[in-house]
């Protein structure tokens, strides 16, 4: 017998509850779907006192069925959540990726701010050591009327853009021959 009809022959056999003759000898008993006799029995050419009628077979072929059924449910359902343990997975590592990329940037972002911190204490600490002496230039281009100096007409336009015309005074008289005369 090749291998492919024993293959089939056992496809066609289920286990029942055993036949007398294989309880009594403890064997495996299983029911040969086409002659409906357990397979020891035809085997040894005996009576098999094993009787299954068709609903019986109805009933074992349903739950067979039912129960290649169930199995391909869970097959898928295992790939569907093999599937969805995959993108999980691809997604926690991208997360972790992201993760240490954003720690690094924080910890250089500190680095750096701490860096910048020393260099102005180390400033400040120089300038304490060191003092430099700060000159500040107080002079004006324009002569203050305190001075003693009295500022003509035209330098007033000069400074500010303006013609001063309303009195008329020579630029050698001092103030008070200017205010002597038009009193």
């Amino acid at each position: 017998m090749s291998h492919a009809s024993r293959s089939n022959q056992h496809a066609r056999r289920r286990e029942l509850y055993p036949c007398s003759g294989c309880k009594t000898r403890s064997l495996e008993c299983k029911v040969d779907v086409r002659s409906g006799r357990c397979g020891e029995c035809v085997r040894r050419g005996r009576k098999c006192d094993l009787v299954v009628t068709s609903g019986e077979f109805r009933k074992l072929a349903q739950h067979r069925n039912r129960l290649r059924k169930d199995l391909k449910a869970s097959l898928d359902k295992e790939e569907r959540l093999f599937q969805e343990l995959e993108k999980e997975r691809a997604k926690t590592r991208r997360l972790q990726t992201q993760l240490e990329f954003a720690e690094k940037r924080e910890g250089d972002a500190i680095e750096r701010e701490f860096a910048s911190i020393e260099e102005q204490e180390e400033m400040e600490r120089q300038l304490q050591d060191n003092p430099v002496p700060v000159e500040v230039d107080v002079s004006l281009d324009v002569p203050l009327a305190d001075d003693g100096c009295v500022m003509s007409p035209g330098d007033w336009a000069a400074c500010f853009g303006e013609s001063f015309e309303f009195v008329s005074i020579p630029e050698t008289i001092g103030i008070a021959e200017a205010t002597a005369d038009s009193s």
